[in-house]
């Protein structure tokens, strides 16, 4: 088995060798280091499986894109595996009502800062599906309070639980609520195409202040200019 990992180019580097120990064994890794949401450097079909772990929320430009370049790098069959903070969380809601932060609101020269935009699953499926892929998306809450203070703090805890349990459902009261989406995506024969148009904006201002909700209408035409995605 190859792996290939990426990161962002910094000091004109592009490019390193780190060295992995698993249960005795050391693995050479290659880190290619590139702006996966401006396209992936690599050849038609180069890989079984692409995974990107909290990342497509940091992406501020035209998003899609990377969707279609993995589709293109993947080959037939192949499978992307994706999480990102869920936007339609609970604990995204509850920060909407206290008018709180929620973590939108990208600073480009910093793109580990906050996010340009949070999906919820349906936004995530109809992406998908517009780049190519035939998807299962679903939620998670990986963090958990172990103990709550005070005399309440084991109804706290029931509650808390409970709660947590009904957002991760599929279906029912509060379900897909949890605070993170995962994706499972397979290749098919369908062409990326252009995002859905709730991705775009209007007056061509990238980024809603508000919620990071939509990218320029331009970045569409842009997209459409380039290569098309090709197997």
């Amino acid at each position: 088995m190859e792996v290939t990992a990426n990161g962002l180019p910094f000091d004109g580097v592009t490019s390193l060798m780190a060295r992995l120990t698993v249960a005795g064994r050391v693995y050479q890794v290659p880190i290619d280091l590139f702006d996966a949401e401006m396209g992936l450097p690599y050849a038609n079909e180069s890989f079984d499986v692409i995974v990107a772990g909290e990342l497509f929320e940091h992406f501020y430009r035209k998003p899609w894109y990377f969707l279609a370049e993995s589709w293109r790098c993947l080959r037939e069959n192949g499978q992307l595996i994706l999480t990102t903070p869920n936007g339609h969380s609970l604990s995204t809601m509850y920060k909407f009502w206290k008018r709180g932060p929620t973590g939108h609101g990208f600073n480009p020269d910093y793109p580990s800062q906050r996010h340009a935009r949070e999906y919820s699953v349906n936004e995530m499926e109809r992406l998908l599906y517009s780049q190519g892929f035939s998807s299962k998306v679903w939620t998670k809450t990986y963090s958990r309070i172990e103990r709550w203070p005070g005399l309440l703090g084991p109804v706290k805890h029931l509650v808390h639980d409970g709660v947590q349990a009904m957002a991760a459902r599929p279906s029912g009261l509060l379900h897909d609520r949890a605070s993170t989406i995962l994706v499972t995506a397979r290749k098919t024969e369908r062409l990326p195409s252009d995002p859905p148009a709730f991705m775009i904006g209007h007056g061509g201002a990238v980024g809603d202040p508000r919620t990071g909700g939509n990218f320029s209408a331009s970045a569409v035409s842009e997209l459409a200019s380039s290569p098309s995605p090709t197997c």
